[in-house]
Parts: structure tokens; sequence; C-alpha cells
């Protein structure tokens, strides 16, 4: 009888990033992973080497320039400030939830330059001159964006601790065009976790505002 296959552990690659905030410019090789192919990459970096020769040195900060919800602000960032606690603790984003730290729940999913992104993976630094849309910046004018509205019809939540999260990956997903039946819409949220496990009114939600059935 033929042996099963093993599975193939996830493909791992490392890159390697120059920092140039200190005088001496940093290399720091983070990892990089991806869930599957057609995902974002996931940037878990290792803070301590972040942070090992820019801690207490005068001079590390370093200007950014970014736009959040419409609105330009021009800050003085450490490189190694992730930009979850920026919008969070800079701008006052909270909307904006840190669920675990390490790239797994989804839940400071942002959209950068439209697309949607694990802000707990990106550095601050590295949105210099992107546009950033967090939940607080969705609706317009008082009117929900259709995936809130239709969140709110279908019930697509419980806890509400992912809904921002969840919400902004759906918005990416269905103008990506991906949001194309109730399989597509569950591939494509799988990288945000719902610890109420509410995901069938979700999925229900994401195809009503996406106009699948």
């Amino acid at each position: 009888m033929e042996r099963a296959r093993a599975r193939q552990p996830r493909k791992v690659v490392a890159q390697s990033h120059e920092l140039e905030a200190h005088p001496q410019a940093v290399r720091v090789t983070v990892w990089l992973c991806a869930t599957r192919p057609d995902s974002v990459w996931k940037l878990s970096p290792p803070r301590d080497t972040l942070g090992l020769a820019l801690r207490g040195e005068e001079g590390a900060l370093r200007h950014v320039a970014l736009t959040v919800n419409g609105v330009r602000h021009e800050l003085e960032l450490e490189p190694r400030e992730l930009l979850a606690y920026v919008l969070r603790e800079r701008l006052g984003l909270t909307g904006t939830n840190i669920g675990c730290d390490t790239s797994s729940c989804g839940a400071c999913t942002v959209l950068v330059n439209g697309e949607s992104v694990k802000s707990c993976t990106m550095l601050g630094v590295q949105a210099d001159g992107l546009e950033i849309t967090t939940i607080e910046g969705l609706a317009r004018d008082g009117e929900l964006h259709p995936v809130q509205q239709a969140f709110h019809e279908h019930h697509a939540l419980q806890c509400g601790y992912c809904t921002p999260g969840m919400v902004l990956a759906a918005v990416s997903l269905i103008e990506a065009g991906a949001a194309t039946d109730e399989q597509a819409i569950r591939l494509g949220l799988e990288g945000n976790l719902c610890r109420c496990t509410g995901y069938h009114n979700i999925v229900k939600a994401v195809a009503a505002a996406a106009g699948v059935s």
C-alpha cells in the first residue's frame, strides 16, 4: 500500500531590509511567509534585532508622511514602531484592534493603497507616502459603507472584536473581484479569525455586499 505523501511545509523566504535611520544603516533580516500563493506577505520582524542599535540613540527618529482616512499626517517615528501601534497610539484610531501580535488573527487589518494588510506585520516607516484606510474612515457622510451595512443587516458579528478587520478584509476582497461565491469568500477571509465562530453570517454578509448568491 502506497504511503501517504507528507504535507510540504509552507515556503519561508528571508528578505534583507536596510534602515537608514541610524548613522550606520542597520541591516535587518525579517522573515516573510505566505499562507498561500495569492495572499499578502506576512512580515514578522524580530523586535530585539530591529531595536538593538536604535534604543537610546539620538537622531534615530525618522520623518514619515502618510495619509490616513484622507488626512495627511507627518510623524517622527522610531524604525521599530509597528503600523498597528502608530495608528492606535499616535493617531488615536483604536478601531484597529490588536488580537495576537503574531500576524495570525487579522483583527488589525487595514487597507494600504486599497489592499488589505495586517498592520501588526508592517512597520510605520514602511507606510511613508502611502494611503491607509482604517475602519473609522470607511463610512462617508454618515452613511455606512455597503459592507458595513451588510454586516449590520445580517448580524455578522458577536463580540465585535474581529469585525473591523473582517470588514476591511471583505472590502478588499470584493474590490479585487475575488468574492465570487461562498467558497471564494471563505478562502479570501481565511486570514481573519472570529473567535466567536460567527463565520456563517459573516460569509452571508460579504456575499450580499458582493451581490453573489
